[in-house]
């Protein structure tokens, strides 16, 4: 029998072509839902990037529009800008068969534009389908985001099946109906999500079998999968600078380090209506929040937070957006930098005083005391250190607690019957933003309150400019009016923005080789923005043989040799081999911090 296990291990040239074509991928957050019209969280957007295509996709190398690979052949815009025009290409179809036509995209498009607030979507008069292959966009007005539509186009004839009145609460069916690569066939929050091949796939795909998105509740826990070939790769907001120096000295990993396109932010409640349980008069004071944005130190939080893998935080646009960005850094009013001695100067012009106590005081007597909430990540906890301190040291006092995602998310959209009504002070929050501003831009708009505007605020000339800069036909004024808008947000100060986090990502070289990035070179291996860095990797040398691909009769004959050698090589063995699919992880709820 020993011989015989021999034999059978030492034969690769046998079962070359039966290797484990399993991508096992990690997430620190749950994918809570598999509905793309309500989640948030990036390792939702992960699973639809593969599940789903965009009308244009986002070019893997520049991240333009890409006439390669989308849905869209080709499209055009009319000259004065008020009529779009995109051809399908032929014989698309969906993962279950059904043909996919130019009435899904129209469907899609018009379902958005009626329950769900898109600035894009918004400026769109009527959409119209001609024929199955032709789809047409009648303008309100010219728009900057017609090539950039980050809509995830869904099957009509799944879709319709959601009560218009409770659209949130629609779960599609398993197996999740799409476009893209793979489609979702199991779904578990709390331990492994399963996506395999969609056989209708437009495309060639050398890349997985099934893709296994794995929920860990401690990112310890897969720094050691990845070393030890129980796992392939750790997207971006999964891996912690602390553990990068770890990874860069383990043999087949690599680690790719990239500018981020997103931002760390602290969002402060400024929703009209809220809870009682709300301190507004002291989160509402735009004192209280400028003295704070002076009171901290961000590039001592890169360095505590991030070991200096990221850069200070400076307006809603990243570094990343070249000529968009405003740069405040130099500037004396809203370039705001370590100054405790001005924070106190600022508070003390607002009436702010410093009471027995040590913490101050409005002329009313409210204490400048609130919560901060956020989910406890090992980058957050440090960070939260140390503002709690600054804050203390200028009269501020801060009482932190650590919620998981679903409880911070639930406080912010907190609803007292149907009216929206925010039950928290103040929340920190990491974002991504799109290839384009007008995402980011856009947190601040009325449209947005209850969607991606965490904190209720609006401002009238904001809106204003945010709709003029949309329809902005002219690149320099276009420009001009994106720093305009930084200038009034910033001024305001709805978020502090604390950081600009790197994007951090590693991957197994030893079970999947060909990795490529989005955008390239200075991208990462799995993103939010599309599937052709997937759908290219070839499988490594250490790929597994445990698949249900293995023919049965020689799998059969592995396990009778391997019980005969004994138990404990088994368990060696599943844990170099097996994809694996952990049990529901705990999750600690409402902990103070």
């Amino acid at each position: 029998m020993a011989c015989l296990l021999a034999a059978l291990v030492l034969a690769p040239a046998a079962l070359a072509d039966t290797r484990s074509r399993d991508l096992r991928v990690a997430t620190t957050t749950k994918i809570d839902t598999l509905n793309p019209l309500i989640g948030t969280l990036s390792a939702e957007y992960r699973v639809w990037a593969l599940n789903y295509d965009l009308l244009i996709a986002f070019d893997q190398k520049s991240m333009q529009p890409d006439k390669l690979h989308s849905l869209a052949a080709s499209w055009e815009p009319s000259k004065d800008g008020k009529t779009w025009t995109y051809y399908l290409r032929p014989d698309l179809k969906w993962s279950d068969g059904k043909p996919l036509t130019a009435h899904d995209v129209v469907w899609t498009m018009n379902f958005l534009a009626k329950y769900v607030k898109s600035s894009a979507v918004a400026a769109v008069k009527r959409w119209q389908a001609v024929g199955d292959l032709t789809v047409v966009a009648h303008m309100k007005h010219p728009s900057v985001e017609m090539e950039s539509l980050w809509i995830y186009i869904l099957p009509e004839h799944v879709w319709k099946a959601a009560n218009p009145k409770k659209w949130e609460e629609f779960k599609p069916p398993l197996p999740l109906v799409g476009s893209g690569p793979y489609t979702v066939t199991s779904w578990n929050a709390n331990g492994t999500t399963v996506m395999e091949r969609n056989p209708y796939f437009r495309e060639a795909n050398s890349g997985p079998q099934r893709v296994l998105m794995t929920y860990y509740g401690d990112e310890n826990g897969a720094v050691t999968d990845l070393e030890q070939n129980r796992l392939d790769v750790m997207p971006a907001d999964t891996l912690n600078a602390p553990d990068v120096p770890r990874l860069e000295r383990t043999s087949g990993v690599h680690v790719y380090h990239s500018p981020a396109i997103g931002l760390e932010y602290w969002v402060f409640n400024l929703a009209p209506r809220v809870t009682s349980r709300v301190h507004k008069e002291v989160v509402r004071s735009r004192a209280v929040r400028v003295a704070l944005a002076w009171a901290i130190d961000r590039s001592a939080l890169v360095k505590a937070a991030l070991q200096g893998y990221g850069a200070p935080g400076n307006t809603q646009l990243s570094r990343n957006y070249g000529e968009y960005t405003l740069d405040l850094s130099k500037d004396p009013v809203l370039g705001y930098h370590y100054d405790p001695e001005k924070a106190k100067r600022i508070l003390d012009q607002a009436g702010w005083r410093v009471g027995p106590d040590g913490i101050r005081r409005n002329p009313d007597g409210v204490r400048a005391s609130f919560e901060l909430a956020y989910a406890g990540l090992s980058t957050e906890k440090s960070a939260v250190t140390l503002i709690r301190a600054w804050a203390r040291d200028v009269g501020i006092e801060i009482n932190v607690r650590v919620y998981d995602n679903d409880k911070l998310i639930n406080l912010e959209f907190n609803m007292d019957g149907k009216k929206l009504t925010p039950d928290f002070d103040t929340e920190i929050w990491s974002i991504g933003g799109d290839p384009t501003p007008e995402f980011l831009l856009s947190l601040f708009t009325k449209d947005q309150i209850g969607v991606w505007n965490d904190s209720g605020y609006t401002d009238a000339n904001y809106e204003r400019l945010f709709k003029r800069e949309t329809q902005e036909t002219d690149q320099s004024a276009r420009v001009d009016e994106i720093h305009q808008l930084q200038h009034i947000a910033t001024a305001d100060l709805p978020y502090i923005e604390l950081y600009e986090p790197d994007d951090l990502g590693a991957v197994n070289t030893r079970t999947w080789q060909n990795w490529t990035t989005q955008p390239s070179p200075d991208g990462q291996p799995i993103t939010s923005y599309g599937w052709s860095t997937i759908v290219a990797l070839k499988p490594g040398e250490l790929a597994s043989t445990s698949y249900p691909g293995v023919p049965w009769a020689i799998a059969g004959l592995v396990a009778l040799a391997i019980l005969a050698v004994g138990s404990s090589f088994l368990a060696s063995r599943r844990e170099q081999r097996e994809p694996i699919e952990v049990a529901d992880a705990p999750t600690v709820a409402d902990a103070p911090a």
